[in-house]
């Protein structure tokens, strides 16, 4: 009723309107329609813009929700909703630790955005079960700084900490290895990475080496050398070359290097540096053991063909000069004058006349005599002048071999009967030329030629003299036993006992004992070659890898190139060199067969491995006999011959053979 009489009254009033009033209430509706047409759009344009950034939010993967300054859930976003692993309507109003992530209390990030404490980092690490995230809060504020809401996001880092961690333990195994690694920018060459090995081998800090190219530290890399090595890494073949590589100091050291291509992003190159230096080396002693065998070798022959003691002493002479590689060699005798000079009897190569104007004597209260060859001849040893230039002993004549270039010197007694009678003295352009090894030989040639003197002065037989000869080679094979051995401590006695088992087994198979005798040589030095292998593969405890068993592989070459010079009564140097040879063709070096392979060296194949099996190495215990035996069983008649493998086993389970301590 009320509204009725309402509606009636305002018609009443709109009757009494002058047109006037009407127009402008007819104007005023439609402003006021059009307004809230306004109103509305906004409205709908706002509600657009709030579902479009909920959707945003929702494809994002991190983790993020907004809450009061109690902590109390404004919105989430689905990732967030996922992880909590409830309704979106159960979460809103909550306190989030109470949600996720479940704790006593707000995360530290929490604290800082909210203002509870004074720090302004409101970022850190936090781990939710196995899973890591990034906790970030920002404080959200009207246009007058007044507090609104806490923005949080939990980006989940697990993968990231996994990749990092994952970095961190590859690169120490870089700088954890024994070689150094260099990663380059093929273009400009520039490093771009090296481990701590190539630091610590070349002397400068990471810092200064990602500063440099290969050409600063490499002495012998030049545009050649490039060129191969590019050419190589372009055909996706590893580059393997030695070079000489430069410290920071400026001293050099040799080095192999393995280089190839790698695609990643782009093409880099990685190259493996192995200092070689110890291999050097011990390729370098090899050469020398090789010369200083050789030439013992030959001044055996010499003294087998010589005629009288002045035909024996050029020959020894010229035989050490043109053999052994030395500057000057020549032989003085002791004379029984009243001055106790040393009168010169045979020399060869340069320098005639500088031993025709030494004034040398074994007079020990003169100058003269008081120098290396006077006092060797007194005193019955060796005498070694390892710097002419630097020696007070050698101050007398070091004019004249400066003159000559006479860098160091080796002065032999020679003796009959315990009594000296005079010197061999080898001079050798080089300082430092006559190391141990290197003197112990040519003690040995110096006591053949002083038995060989003495032989002729004596009119001793030639079967005398061809039994002493025999005599220095035997002794000359056990003191290249007793370097292997010094070099390989952890195999002392190997050889040793091999030996005997071989000799023992080629004695049961029936073979003359000359043979027998060649044999038992043979397998004294069977290892000769591994003076020539680093001794930290030698001893290496663990598994060799296939670079290092190659190098192992080398010695049996090694060997057959320090022996073969040497004319042994028998094929010592064919049967070292064919010890590892298999009868199936498996072995190694030339994959010899059956009836290729000497005798001698089968047995040497069967006794080796039973010892080696039997016995402890750096890299396992001892397997013990019955293993051994099993071994050599089970592949008799493809690795190792029927027969000896039989005798072998035999020997130990019938005759009660057991290895020599």
């Amino acid at each position: 009723m009320d509204d009725a009489l309402k509606k009636s009254q305002h018609k009443a009033k709109a009757a009494q309107r002058t047109p006037e009033a009407a127009v402008s209430s007819v104007c005023h509706d439609t402003e006021h329609q059009a307004a809230s047409a306004e109103t509305c759009n906004l409205h709908q344009k706002i509600e657009r813009a709030h579902q479009q950034w909920i959707a945003a939010l929702d494809t994002l993967d991190d983790l993020i929700v907004l809450y009061d300054q109690d902590f109390r859930i404004l919105r989430c976003n689905q990732a967030y909703q996922q992880c909590a692993g409830i309704p979106f309507t159960q979460i809103i109003g909550r306190v989030y630790y109470e949600v996720f992530p479940k704790s006593n209390a707000p995360l530290h990030s929490s604290l800082a955005a909210t203002k509870e404490i004074t720090e302004t980092n409101a970022e850190e690490e936090v781990r939710i079960g196995d899973r890591i995230y990034r906790s970030r809060a920002l404080s959200v504020n009207d246009d007058h700084g007044a507090y609104l809401y806490t923005a949080h996001t939990l980006e989940d880092i697990t993968e990231q900490k996994r990749t990092e961690a994952n970095l961190q333990m590859f690169r120490a195994l870089l700088d954890n290895s024994s070689d150094a690694i260099e990663v380059i920018e093929p273009t400009t060459l520039r490093l771009l990475d090296v481990n701590e090995t190539e630091c610590r081998d070349l002397g400068y800090s990471r810092e200064e080496l990602l500063s440099m190219t290969i050409r600063d530290i490499d002495h012998h890399f030049n545009a050649d050398i490039q060129k191969i090595v590019e050419a190589q890494m372009q055909q996706h073949t590893e580059a393997r070359f030695e070079s000489v590589h430069r410290r920071k100091d400026g001293s050099t050291f040799p080095v192999e290097i393995s280089a190839k291509f790698i695609e990643l992003d782009k093409p880099y190159g990685l190259a493996m540096v192995r200092d070689i230096t110890e291999r050097k080396q011990a390729e370098a002693e090899s050469a020398r053991l090789n010369r200083i065998h050789k030439t013992l070798s030959d001044c055996n022959h010499a003294m087998l063909r010589a005629n009288n003691e002045a035909d024996l002493m050029q020959d020894m002479c010229e035989t050490i000069v043109a053999s052994g590689g030395y500057t000057l060699a020549w032989i003085g005798l002791a004379q029984q004058d009243e001055y106790k000079s040393i009168a010169p009897a045979a020399m060869a190569g340069t320098g005639k006349e500088y031993v025709e104007a030494l004034n040398v004597s074994w007079d020990e209260s003169s100058p003269q005599g008081r120098g290396p060859i006077g006092i060797a001849v007194c005193t019955g040893t060796t005498q070694i002048v390892q710097d002419v230039q630097n020696d007070l002993h050698f101050e007398l004549w070091r004019e004249a071999a400066a003159k000559y270039g006479y860098a160091a010197a080796i002065m032999l007694p020679l003796k009959e009967d315990g009594a000296v009678f005079g010197t061999l003295n080898i001079y050798s352009p080089e300082i430092s030329a006559f190391n141990d090894s290197e003197a112990m030989l040519l003690d040995e040639v110096s006591s053949d030629l002083a038995f060989g003197i003495a032989a002729i002065r004596s009119r001793k037989s030639r079967e005398q003299s061809a039994k002493h000869l025999y005599s220095s080679l035997e002794g000359t094979i056990a003191s290249m036993a007793s370097m292997v051995e010094m070099r390989d401590p952890y195999t002392a006695g190997h050889q040793h006992r091999v030996a005997e088992l071989a000799r023992t087994i080629a004695q049961q198979v029936g073979l003359p004992d000359e043979d027998i005798h060649g044999i038992y040589l043979a397998t004294v030095i069977h290892d000769l070659g591994k003076i020539s292998i680093p001794a930290e593969i030698l001893s290496k405890p663990g598994k060799l890898n296939k670079l290092e068993y190659e190098i192992i592989q080398t010695h049996v070459q090694a060997a057959y190139d320090i022996l073969k010079h040497i004319d042994f009564p028998w094929p010592i140097a064919q049967i070292v060199y064919q010890h590892h040879e298999r009868v199936d063709g498996s072995g190694y070096p030339n994959g010899l067969k059956g009836e290729e392979i000497l005798t001698g060296a089968k047995i040497i194949g069967v006794a080796d491995t039973v010892e080696a099996m039997s016995s402890h190495r750096p890299y396992r215990p001892g397997l013990g006999i019955e293993a051994a035996l099993g071994e050599i069983g089970q592949h008799r008649g493809t690795r190792y011959d029927p027969t000896v493998v039989d005798t072998c086993i035999k020997l130990f389970q019938e005759q009660g053979y057991k290895l020599p301590g």
